[in-house]
């Protein structure tokens, strides 16, 4: 046999699907049907497998497949070689910006995945060893993965036996978004009844053990959160039974959009105690650096969250939302109803992900886009002191009116922020240092020229 290209063959995979390489290889058939003797040799050179779909690119490949019989109805098929170099993508701007990732050391040369082993034709067991390093499974721009680890496939009779280890030496995974519009729990669709024809019984039971570690440079981004992911789960089923998982997985860092503020992640922990598809939450992320720090706390499951208001100290709730939301108490006064406006919008159109303007914010390259009411010496944010008509220790003439600012965050607690004014031609560019929650520094250059001390304290209800 030759075969001096296999991108014919696949169409035979299915759609999102190349192949190529050359193969080529000699059989001999000899004894009888009841006790047949096989011999000969396959090789491959060249080899390439691609899945479109994902970007993962496995290219150079080698075959090198034996056919051996020590005695008539023996047969072996052993597997000597196959082996390809896992051929990577552009890295993701996150992971490629994150200090602790060697960038150059993890895509300088290419990936490697090998496997070998033994197979009974006639008793139909058999072995089949496995062996990534920094295999790259998936290869898109918002799911970018290299894994590394081995697994064993045993199989037996009446058993397929999978054992294995794997960690994930740099993964991005941006959480797609919800699909169509499904059908509540409640619904019930009755059909014409038909005869349900026997299901087969399961020609064989799968024992299933694998390890799943995700290293220390696991992005993900998703549902409002973004964040870098650590931890390892198990992942095990026996016999029919659905696959299980124990163990958890947490973020470090990270924020979390809600109510249009991004929050900082205190906890967040995803418990695995059963269904894989269904771990606990406990999670909870606060708008830091306020005199009232307020967030969100979600618990239970997966499938049935439970999400309240907290607050640090605890006030009411419609006092937690005001300061979650404005930044200040309910019954202060100052603007804030276009921050109120854009939380709405953000929520209407996008949900957690931000929608239009969340990708308005994401490609513009800010973090924070507001609308507020006051003056540009002002600020129009916070109550300010008062010394010969201005709010700072420099003079300006300040005008009251609709400002629009945009921010960038250098870290959790330094912002740097432009603001102007629709009214007059007055612009200020900010830089905010939150110190602690009751003290932070503001230095402003432009229509003002100042730089103010704000400590705040609260007391009584």
């Amino acid at each position: 046999m030759d075969v001096p290209d296999l991108a014919w063959a696949a169409r035979l995979v299915g759609d999102g699907w190349q192949l190529g390489g050359r193969l080529e290889g000699a059989m001999q058939l000899a004894g009888t049907p009841a006790k047949p003797e096989l011999g000969g040799e396959l090789r491959g050179d060249g080899l390439a497998v691609r899945a479109l779909d994902h970007g993962m690119r496995l290219e150079r490949g080698k075959l090198l497949l034996q056919l051996t019989g020590d005695k008539p109805g023996d047969v072996r098929l052993l597997l000597k070689q196959l082996s390809f170099e896992s051929d990577f993508q552009a890295m993701p701007r996150t992971l490629a910006l994150d200090p602790g990732v060697a960038a150059a050391n993890l895509t300088a040369k290419p990936g490697r995945v090998e496997a070998s082993g033994e197979l009974h034709l006639g008793n139909t067991d058999g072995v089949l060893t496995l062996r990534a390093d920094r295999l790259g499974v998936t290869q898109r721009a918002n799911q970018w993965m290299l894994v590394s680890g081995d697994a064993k496939l045993t199989l037996g009779e009446k058993l397929l036996d999978v054992l294995g280890s794997f960690k994930v030496d740099a993964g991005y995974w941006e959480l797609a978004k919800s699909g169509t519009p499904q059908l509540s729990d409640d619904v019930v669709i009755k059909r014409k009844e038909q005869k349900k024809a026997k299901a087969p019984a399961a020609a064989r039971l799968l024992s299933l053990k694998i390890d799943a570690d995700l290293g220390r440079y696991f992005h993900f981004r998703g549902a409002g959160v973004e964040s870098r992911l650590a931890g390892s789960i198990k992942i095990a089923s026996e016999g029919s039974g659905l696959p299980r998982a124990t163990g958890s997985i947490r973020t470090v860092g990270g924020r979390f959009d809600a109510y249009g503020q991004k929050l900082a992640i205190e906890r967040g922990i995803l418990n695995f105690q059963g269904l894989i598809d269904n771990p606990g939450l406990n999670i909870r992320a606060i708008r830091t650096n306020l005199p009232v720090e307020a967030g969100v706390e979600v618990t239970g499951t997966a499938r049935r969250p439970i999400v309240r208001l907290v607050s640090d100290p605890v006030v009411p709730d419609a006092e937690k939302l005001s300061w979650l939301v404005l930044g200040h108490a309910s019954d202060q006064e100052g603007s804030g109803g276009g921050g109120v406006l854009l939380a709405a919008a953000q929520t209407l159109f996008g949900g957690q992900d931000g929608g239009t303007l969340g990708k308005l914010q994401r490609s513009l390259g800010i973090d924070e886009f507001g609308v507020s009411s006051g003056s540009i010496g002002g600020s129009g944010r916070s109550q300010t002191s008062s010394i010969a008509n201005t709010s700072s220790f420099g003079s300006t003439n300040t005008t009251t009116g609709q400002i629009v600012s945009v921010g960038k965050r250098l870290s959790s607690d330094v912002l740097i922020s432009y603001e102007q004014s629709l009214s007059t031609a007055e612009s200020v560019v900010k830089l905010t240092a939150y110190l602690n929650r009751n003290f932070y520094v503001v230095g402003r250059a432009g229509s003002d020229n100042a730089l103010d001390f704000f400590w705040k304290y609260s007391f009584g209800r």
